[in-house]
Formats: C-alpha cells, structure tokens, sequence
C-alpha cells in the first residue's frame, strides 16, 4: 500500500524529533526545531501534533500497528509467536529507545502497552479481568527495558521462554 503525503507528513515529524533527541534533550527542543529539521510548516506539524508528547506516542502506535500486522498471521492462542514478534518489534526500535530513555520517556512506552492491554484484556473478558492488564504490561515493560539495558545480551528465543514460562502460558491454555 502506497503512503500519503499525510503518512509522510508524521514519519518526517517523529524522524526529525528523535533525531534533535540524539543531540538535544527532549525539554529544549522546540516545535521550531521539529518542523525545521522535518521541513514542515508549523501549521502541518499542528495539523497531526498538538504536543512533542503526541509525536512520541505516534512512534509508539506505529509500532503497535506494525506488530499486530505482524501477529495478524498467528492464531490468537499462539502465545510463543505473539510474544516472539512483540519482542522483536521492541528490539527492531533500539536506537529510538536508548534516544527515549536517555530522555527520561520511556514512561511514554509503559503507558502506550498499558493502554493497549486494557484493551485487549476488555475485548476478551470485560471488564471483569482488565486488572490482569495491568500485571501483563507492567511485566513487559519491565521485561523488555531489562533486556535493552543488557544491551539485548540474551537471544530473542530465551527472552520469549523465560517471559512465557513466567505466565506458566503454553499454546493449549
């Protein structure tokens, strides 16, 4: 599928702001700077963007489409290969990673994977489970930022073992 100047539109502006994060921190970075460094107009930054905190999230929904397009050929119960491709997807993003939490945002990606379990957690059980959400993804996130800050030290296989045998989950739960 061909992307709009819409889609390209937002790529350049995540690109531009992560790129500024390598040099600059996130707080002295200006919209300006943003739409410069993008080669946007302020008024196509403001027609996506309301926030900097906005186009971080954007990184991370990008991401989150990515991966469900990924998993989109796995049986939902497939917990190895969904677990598999979310760790990839996550290690996929290393450089844009060490640029947030150099920042102080990955507080942004915790967030991002809450809300997204919430959901799926609410779409499978109601509401009755969504406090299991909150477990899930804080294991994750915790999870996944040990293994950045090992530098990925483990293979994705051992990662993706140990994260499921910690949930006892196998592929006739």
């Amino acid at each position: 599928m061909e992307k709009t100047q819409s889609q390209y539109s937002k790529e350049y502006i995540v690109e531009a702001l992560f790129a500024l994060m390598k040099k600059e921190n996130f707080t002295n970075i200006s919209v300006a700077d943003i739409c410069k460094k993008a080669g946007v107009s302020r008024a196509t930054y403001y027609r996506y963007f309301k926030t900097k905190k906005d186009v971080i999230i954007a990184f991370f929904r990008y991401n989150l489409e990515r991966y469900l397009e990924a998993i989109s050929k796995y049986d939902k119960r497939d917990y190895r290969n969904n677990t598999y491709e979310f760790f990839k997807n996550f290690k996929e993003n290393e450089e844009q990673l060490i640029i947030l939490e150099k920042n102080n945002l990955l507080y942004y990606y915790m967030e991002c994977i809450t809300l997204y379990f919430a959901k799926s957690y609410r779409q499978k059980f109601g509401d009755d489970k969504v406090e299991l959400s909150y477990i899930y993804s804080g294991a994750v996130y915790n999870y996944s930022i040990w293994w950045l800050n090992t530098g990925f030290e483990k293979n994705i296989d051992e990662v993706v073992d140990d994260f499921i045998a910690c949930f006892h989950i196998n592929n006739n739960y």
